[in-house]
């Protein structure tokens, strides 16, 4: 059985879905199943999950537990991954861009670059695909994914990772090709061709971002004398460092569903053994608690898609979250007049309860998900006194 937390209150109506954070000290082996090589990224969109290779392959998977590998068309490291506009962008080194509608057919694109390419988002009606360096930092951009256009950064850092939310994209990484020190990078830029260097209060590189709960939310430490490093931002301009919960380097983070989860690891680096794969858990980005993560394998990325939360690192490592079910309070936009939905992985069994003492519990309805997020009251009944909620599956 899975209940997790969440909690409003309207009036004198108040909802909870009553429980423990167990989904994320839960976590299965997906992987190493079809490759032992390194996945870099992973991307969530059209109902499925797309991960990354370093071999230029990609796996994919609609729940997380089965997987299939592809052919991208390239032999080239793929280093990053993004979804939007109805199809995925795949990016890695000597300019490899590779599009596919559906994650299984792929079509190699002409970037105009021979950078080694590292992460991409869409937003604001275009892709965004930020590198490891170059002459003076290279971004590309794409309004269809085919069709590129080389801007300049005006910075010769090495960047990592790029996000985006509310009309800014944020690019972040931590090593200086020139000087080869790491150190944070943070970048920000209203319309991806003209970008603003911002200071960051971290002396560690940067190497993941992600947006969730109303802030940028950075994590690093994946260098060599760094250590771990999360710093929380409202604007992308203005950065504030937090305690991990962790000594070990982090080197990716994903949000959804209430949660930041950040991965990483320790390894020894006088013999190379991986000795950590690292996760850390957030409900609002500042207080961070780690969690088992059950493999020694360093841990790359993760994303978020249908209810759970896919980490992926060294060794063909993939582990799966728990499911994470949240009950949300969502007022009418016109009357006011709130609805009440649960948001969950689909096809599972849930269970909705109300009471008025959280003592006695009466079951409102029973359900088989087919969305991730499923309408439960579309208008709350009027309450005398104080009602809870709570929702659990099976």
């Amino acid at each position: 059985m899975n209940r997790f937390s969440f909690s409003a209150t309207l009036g004198l109506v108040v909802f909870a879905a009553m429980g423990h954070a167990g989904p994320l000290d839960t976590w299965t082996f997906r992987g190493p199943l079809l490759t032992d090589k390194p996945i870099y990224g992973i991307a969530y969109g059209n109902q499925q999950f797309v991960a990354v290779v370093v071999d230029g392959t990609v796996l994919t998977s609609v729940d997380g537990v089965s997987w299939v590998q592809g052919q991208t068309g390239t032999t080239n490291y793929l280093r990053g991954i993004g979804y939007g506009n109805g199809q995925f962008v795949a990016v890695g080194w000597d300019g490899s861009i590779v599009t596919s509608a559906d994650g299984v057919s792929w079509v190699q694109q002409q970037s105009g670059s021979t950078a080694q390419l590292h992460d991409a988002v869409y937003a604001n009606g275009q892709f965004v695909v930020v590198s490891g360096g170059g002459p003076t930092g290279c971004v590309l951009t794409s309004a269809d994914g085919t069709n590129w256009v080389q801007q300049y950064s005006g910075h010769f850092e090495r960047l990592e990772r790029i996000a985006y939310r509310n009309g800014r994209f944020v690019a972040i990484g931590g090593y200086d090709d020139l000087i080869g020190d790491p150190y944070p990078i943070v970048l920000t830029s209203a319309d991806s061709t003209n970008w603003i260097h911002v200071q960051a209060p971290s002396t560690n590189g940067l190497s993941g971002i992600t947006f969730g709960n109303g802030q940028f939310v950075a994590v690093g430490g994946f260098y060599a004398g760094s250590t771990s490093t999360i710093e929380t931002s409202p604007d992308g301009g203005n950065w504030a460092r937090h305690p991990s919960g962790t000594t070990n380097a982090l080197s990716g983070i994903g949000y959804g569903n209430g949660q930041f989860v950040a991965v990483g690891g320790l390894q020894d680096n006088a013999t190379g053994i991986e000795l950590n794969g690292t996760i850390v858990s957030s409900a609002d980005g500042v207080n961070w608690v780690q969690r088992p993560s059950g493999t020694t394998n360093l841990l790359f990325a993760v994303g978020y898609g249908n209810g759970h939360f896919l980490a992926v690192g060294d060794n063909g490592t993939i582990l799966e979250s728990g499911n994470i079910v949240t009950l949300a309070l969502i007022p009418g936009a016109l009357t006011g007049v709130p609805s009440l939905s649960l948001e969950g992985p689909t096809g599972l069994a849930y269970t909705v309860q109300s009471s008025t003492d959280l003592i006695s519990w009466q079951t409102v309805t029973n359900l088989t998900s087919i969305q991730p997020t499923t309408l439960i009251f579309d208008a709350l009944p009027a309450a005398s006194s104080h009602v809870f909620f709570r929702a659990y599956s099976q």
